[in-house]
């Protein structure tokens, strides 16, 4: 079968696939926008300087920059999976990019938390 074809009778879930990647690069921008927005935040600011402080802040703007780039590319992974998947009618739900992504979320907010106590009890 032609695959022009296929792909127009799964129009509605190859659509569905796209809204789904497009959401997981607004996460991934969010992402990065929150690293930065709290290392930019610490380092003009500098109202609690500390050395931890710096470390963390920093650490906290490379880890949302690390967890943007790995979103993105899960996110373009997934959708050429899910493509595959929809033209051979072969569907297969996947939970390890989730998995994935939340463990990196609970860590990047962990950061924050660590953050907050040391900059605010010096």
């Amino acid at each position: 079968m032609n695959k022009d074809v296929d792909e127009a009778r799964y129009s509605r879930e190859h659509l569905a696939n796209e809204r789904t990647f497009l959401a997981w690069l607004r996460t991934a921008i969010a992402t990065m926008g929150v690293g930065f927005i709290a290392s930019v935040y610490h380092f003009q600011m500098n109202i609690y300087p500390s050395r931890l402080g710096d470390i963390i802040a920093l650490l906290i703007g490379l880890s949302s920059l690390l967890l943007s780039i790995l979103t993105v590319c899960f996110a373009l992974y997934s959708y050429f999976t899910k493509r595959k998947q929809i033209n051979k009618q072969m569907f297969r739900s996947s939970n390890k990019l989730l998995v994935i992504i939340t463990l990196f979320i609970l860590i990047l907010s962990c950061l924050y938390v660590i953050y907050l106590i040391v900059v605010y009890s010096s």
